[in-house]
């Protein structure tokens, strides 16, 4: 089995060839940094308004890490073979049960 290496593909293209590269060798990259990214953004906010107005609320942190994520998600869909369909779509699912549970939760 012959392996893609560095010196087959043509970094003068871009930046992101290198980064289309790793995702081919390791497939599961993408995902862990949309991930990383979702966890990120989802502790800032909620400790963010913590420190703000002194509560926190779960719910609407969990909704603003699932939208941004759904935007750097379809951002990354914009370069081919930097995500695929099925990530894709479990980012708009988070997205979707973010808002929702945001939804349920401010009428309690």
């Amino acid at each position: 089995m012959v392996y893609e290496t560095l010196d087959s593909i043509n970094t003068s293209e871009g930046l992101h060839t290198l980064y289309v590269y790793a995702n081919s060798v390791v497939p599961i990259l993408t995902p862990m940094i949309l991930f990383g990214i979702f966890l990120i953004t989802l502790m800032a906010s909620y400790f963010s308004s913590i420190r703000l107005r002194g509560d926190a609320n779960f719910s609407a942190s969990f909704a603003v890490a699932g939208f941004f994520i759904a935007i750097v998600g379809t951002f990354m869909s914009f370069i081919p073979a930097m995500i695929n369909l099925t990530t894709l779509i479990i980012c708009y699912g988070i997205t979707l049960i973010g808002f929702f549970w945001f939804i349920i939760d401010k009428n309690k």
